[in-house]
C-alpha cells in the first residue's frame, strides 16, 4: 500500500470522529479516536535502521483505549500491520485476549516513537492555539488543560480526541502500566478563568454542553 493510499484510508477513518455537534462528550467509549492508529501507520514510512538486537520493550494500548477507536483489537493490528513493512514501527504486533494490543519493538524503535508522538503533540497544541483553544499538558503526560470560549465550543472534540490519544499512547510508551493509567481533564472559560468541567478518565465520564457557560 503506498503512503497516499494509506493517508487517504485514514482520512475516511478519522472523518467520523470529528463530526462535531452541539453535544460533545468527553468520554473514550464510543467515539472513534483515530490519532493511535494514523500515527501507527505513517510515522515510521520510511525509517530504517530499526531491527536491533537490543532487549525487547513491550508496549500495550489498555483495552479501554482499544475500544474507543470502534474497531477490534484484531481489527486494528491488522491496520496497523499494512504498514508495518520490515518492522519499521515494531517488531511484533498483536491482539491479546482482554482486547488490549501489545507491541514489542527495540530502544531505537521505542525513541523514534517516542520522538514521534511528541512532536505530533507539539503540532496539535499549536494549531489549537491557532483555533482559540489553549492547550497545556501537565508533568509526565498525567493532565491536560484546555482553555477556551464557548464560542469554539465545536472546534473542542477534534482538539480533545487527537491531545488526549497522543497523551496516553504517550504515557505507555513511558512505562506506565496499562492497567493503572489515568489522565486528569480541566475545562476553563477563557473569559472569567472558571473551571467549567474536570475529571479523571477512564474512571469518570464529562459531558461538555453550551449550558454549562450558563452556569
Amino acid at each position: 500500500m503506498t503512503e497516499d493510499n494509506l493517508k487517504e484510508k485514514i482520512i475516511t477513518i478519522c472523518a467520523d470522529s470529528v463530526s462535531g455537534g452541539m453535544e460533545i462528550i468527553m468520554k473514550f467509549g464510543k467515539r472513534l479516536i483515530c490519532l493511535l492508529l494514523s500515527i501507527a501507520m505513517i510515522v515510521c514510512m520510511g525509517c530504517s535502521d530499526v531491527n536491533s538486537d537490543s532487549e525487547a520493550i513491550t508496549i500495550i494500548w489498555p483495552s479501554y483505549l482499544v475500544n474507543m477507536m470502534g474497531y477490534t483489537a484484531e481489527q486494528q493490528v491488522e491496520l496497523i500491520a499494512e504498514s508495518n513493512e520490515n518492522n519499521q514501527f515494531a517488531n511484533s504486533i498483536y491482539a491479546n485476549e482482554d482486547g488490549s494490543i501489545t507491541f514489542e519493538m527495540n530502544e531505537k524503535q521505542l525513541q523514534r516513537n517516542l520522538d514521534k508522538f511528541n512532536d505530533n503533540l507539539k503540532e496539535n497544541i499549536e494549531t489549537a492555539k491557532q483555533s482559540g483553544i489553549k492547550v497545556e499538558v501537565g508533568d509526565h503526560y498525567q493532565a491536560i488543560t484546555f482553555e477556551f470560549t464557548n464560542e469554539v465550543l465545536n472546534m473542542f472534540t477534534t482538539f480533545y480526541v487527537t491531545t488526549a490519544s497522543n497523551v496516553i499512547a504517550l504515557q505507555m510508551m513511558s512505562g506506565e502500566e496499562p492497567d493503572n493509567w489515568n489522565l486528569q481533564i480541566k475545562i476553563v472559560d477563557e473569559n472569567t478563568g472558571k473551571i467549567i468541567k474536570e475529571g479523571t478518565i477512564p474512571e469518570e465520564e464529562i459531558r461538555i454542553l453550551p449550558d454549562d457557560w450558563e452556569e
